[in-house]
């Protein structure tokens, strides 16, 4: 439900302002979250407003099975909502061997460290904010990922949100209707519904060239450069930008966590221990013209608890379980019944993973042996007799 107040910009307008904030002094930014000055609405996250948008929330509901474009190049959005549920927020995302990034962002906190089905744990190694590549490392080099984020990334990609049925170009696309010196015109257009904002990158298509958007109204944008001076010229709009590490050396390295085969579907999640707030940002990246990936998204739930014990000194199978912890279920995976390549986790929200060592669970299907490594993930699962 939304709720009135004083809040300060740091620009004129909400529309061209980056910040909003909770003094006059534009010291303290306000809460992460939805802004509307009744017109239009702009998400802050990690203090910084993101793109115009014409509802207050975008978000849709937090399940079901979503599949990228095959070979549309971009930035891929999916704002979803949680309602008042707590638990578990998990996230299936599924490359193939194309070379795909993801990261789920979550009350101002990014997820990027997954566990893939075939081999285990996969995070950037150059940030925790990052996207984390993964994919096959032979496409990635064909692709040229590493030499491409390390020289700056990818800029005017573009962008897709997801609308809870299909995936929608929020970048746009027209024709100028008149001629204004360092201005696009177009009287058919709407740039602020459109979601263009200061810093996109403005091409015109008739002539190749290109500049970027330093001021937005509903039918005209002013540009950093001269790059209309004729009608009819035609144009495109792109902000999608795909930064990160590429790292040195042979890959996996940086952003890059690639594997020899396909990884098979990895998994990301999310603790959610209160009600609110309930948005949730996943965002994915396909930088390859043979992208084309797959993601899976589970409301969250309080995970299944599995009677554990702790080994040591070379001892198995143990018959006294005084703890319960709990698995993060791959794709396919079930609650309560551990499987290699999960995390195992201490509590029913996820919020702290298991400490590396042996262990013996007594889930349903029997008592088992499993070894968990320094990241939380179960590496090896072996049956009691």
């Amino acid at each position: 439900m939304a709720t009135s107040g004083t809040y300060y910009l740091n620009g004129p307008t909400l529309q061209t302002a980056t910040v909003v904030y909770s003094d006059a002094a534009l010291t303290t930014p306000a809460p992460d979250g939805w802004y509307s000055d009744g017109t239009i609405a702009r998400e802050q996250i990690s203090q910084v407003l993101g793109i115009v948008q014409s509802c207050p929330s975008c978000a849709v509901a937090c399940s079901g099975t979503i599949n990228a474009p095959s070979g549309a190049v971009g930035v891929y959005r999916i704002d979803f909502n949680t309602s008042t549920d707590v638990g578990c927020i998990i996230v299936h995302f599924e490359t193939g061997t194309n070379p795909d990034g993801g990261r789920v962002t979550y009350n101002g906190t990014t997820f990027n460290q997954f566990t893939t089905v075939n081999d285990g744990y996969k995070a950037s190694a150059a940030s925790t904010s990052n996207y984390t590549f993964m994919g096959t490392t032979a496409d990635a080099t064909v692709c040229g990922l590493q030499a491409a984020l390390n020289s700056g990334g990818y800029s005017a990609q573009r962008q897709y949100r997801w609308n809870g049925s299909a995936w929608v170009d929020y970048g746009t696309s027209g024709t100028n209707t008149s001629v204004l010196a360092n201005n696009l015109v177009d009287t058919s257009a709407n740039f602020v519904t459109d979601g263009i904002q200061v810093g996109d990158v403005v091409r015109n298509t008739t002539t190749t060239t290109q500049t970027t958007v330093t001021v937005v109204a509903a039918q005209q944008l002013t540009l950093a450069a001269d790059i209309f001076t004729a009608t009819p010229e035609t144009y495109e709009i792109d902000s999608g930008v795909i930064t990160g590490s590429g790292g040195a050396g042979a890959l996996p390295s940086g952003d890059i966590q690639t594997s020899a085969t396909d990884p098979g579907w990895a998994t990301v999640y999310v603790p959610k221990l209160s009600a609110s707030p309930s948005d949730v940002l996943a965002e994915f990246v396909g930088p390859c013209a043979s992208t084309g990936w797959n993601v899976e998204i589970v409301c969250p739930t309080l995970l299944t608890g599995v009677p554990t014990e702790p080994l040591s000194g070379g001892a198995t199978c143990a018959s006294v379980f005084t703890n319960t912890f709990y698995n993060v279920p791959n794709r396919g995976g079930t609650a309560g019944e551990p499987a290699i390549h999960e995390f195992f986790v201490r509590d029913a929200y996820g919020t702290q993973r298991v400490t590396a060592g042996n262990y013996t669970i007594n889930p349903p299907s029997g008592k088992k042996d499993i070894v968990v490594d320094a990241n939380g993930v179960i590496t090896s699962i072996t049956t009691c007799p």
